[in-house]
């Protein structure tokens, strides 16, 4: 996309490696936030042709779980994932086996948990060694002004990552 998760990370105090992004407008926004992107399909990509990172975040496509897609919703649950979007992941996933970086993330909507994918994805990490944590974040409990829930799976050669603290608490109902 264009490098939201990057400027997260960043503003953590990560130093942004290398993005791989399908879509020119998308890399286009990514480089005007200061970040190195490749134009392409990942599908397409040879992982060893990249530096290995100390943090591998992936926010594979999410159109097919999430709920605004009204047609997705009426192939029923089970119908929603495409074979794009296996081949996306699995992508990804060979670049974690390949690199071997200490940290990987994987970004989607909160539905995204629940499917088969996410399921293939933990399986993949665990065999690797890594330790996983996954959770659901609402972006208002942070300071951002909107409800956007994003679902996360961290997973650590390292050690156990643990969910974040939250910042920033409901407001009181003003009306009670």
């Amino acid at each position: 996309g264009g490098a939201l998760a990057d400027v997260g990370l960043r503003a953590a105090g990560l130093r942004h490696a290398w993005g791989v992004e399908l879509d020119p407008r998308r890399a286009a926004v990514a480089r005007a936030n200061g970040f190195d992107v490749t134009v392409g399909d990942v599908c397409d990509m040879e992982p060893n042709s990249f530096a290995c990172p100390d943090w591998l975040h992936m926010s594979p496509p999410c159109s097919n779980f999430s709920q605004a897609n009204q047609a997705a919703a009426a192939r029923g649950f089970e119908g929603r994932a495409k074979e794009d979007d296996k081949r996306v992941l699995c992508a990804g996933l060979d670049f974690v086996s390949q690199l071997g970086p200490a940290w990987v993330s994987i970004e989607n909507v909160p539905l995204w948990a629940k499917t088969r994918l996410a399921a293939y994805a933990k399986g993949r990490l665990e065999e690797r060694g890594y330790k996983i944590t996954d959770f659901v974040l609402n972006a208002a409990d942070f300071g951002v002004a909107q409800n956007r829930e994003r679902y996360f799976l961290v997973a650590s050669l390292l050690r156990k990552p643990r969910r974040p603290t939250q910042t920033h608490k409901e407001m009181a109902d003003w009306f009670t």
